[in-house]
């Protein structure tokens, strides 16, 4: 078994008797895969970053849990396919418990910040 992040935002819309519904349901869905959730952290109700749909708010939910990575695309599927989530984001930890992230080169253009120094001494 790997262990997961999972993030997931429910509709602003819900009453706290659904959210909780919602919560469980996810959570049932990991338990039905074989899982295990370790560690459940309710973040409350946050403004998103941009609009989905009619929603500028959501109540975000955070899930510690373990899972055979064949049965990631089935809770996945059934992520997509709840009514009430709004968006989901599952990240696999390394064995260190942090989340992995891909390696990234990233490249720097200094030439504009040149051309300003260059102006800037200019002017002076």
């Amino acid at each position: 078994m790997r262990n997961y992040d999972l993030t997931f935002i429910v509709a602003s819309d819900v009453t706290e008797e659904e959210l909780n519904g919602v919560m469980t349901q996810v959570k049932g869905w990991v338990e039905e895969a074989k899982g295990t959730v370790s560690k459940v952290d309710p973040w409350g109700r946050r403004k998103l970053a941009y609009g989905i749909s009619e929603y500028t708010e959501g109540y975000y939910v955070t899930y510690d849990c373990a899972l055979e990575p064949q049965t990631t695309g089935e809770l996945e599927r059934n992520l997509k396919l709840a009514p009430k989530v709004i968006r989901h984001l599952l990240i696999r930890k390394d064995d260190a418990g942090e989340a992995t992230v891909p390696d990234v080169d990233l490249v720097v253009d200094d030439s504009a910040d040149e051309a300003d120094e260059a102006e800037a001494d200019d002017l002076e």
